[in-house]
């Protein structure tokens, strides 16, 4: 049996994902930025930190999100 679990994360692209191949496998390694809550500083107001998350995906996952995912320039 196999354990699995889904995983929701909701941020901007960093760059663009560039699809790595090696041998037969191939990858697309992404990293995704947001504002995280980060409390009230001394004067009440709330405080945002930058967080950021390091994925890779593999194989056909991983040509589609190399494919289609594009960072939003603003």
């Amino acid at each position: 049996m196999m354990n699995s679990f889904t995983l929701t994360a909701v941020g901007n692209l960093a760059r663009n994902p560039e699809l790595v191949a090696k041998g037969d496998k191939s990858y697309a390694p992404l990293c995704l930025v947001g504002n995280d809550y980060a409390g009230k500083d001394e004067e009440g107001a709330a405080r945002e930190v930058v967080t950021s998350l390091w994925f890779v995906a593999f194989g056909a996952l991983g040509e589609s999100i190399a494919q289609h995912a594009r960072k939003v320039i603003s």
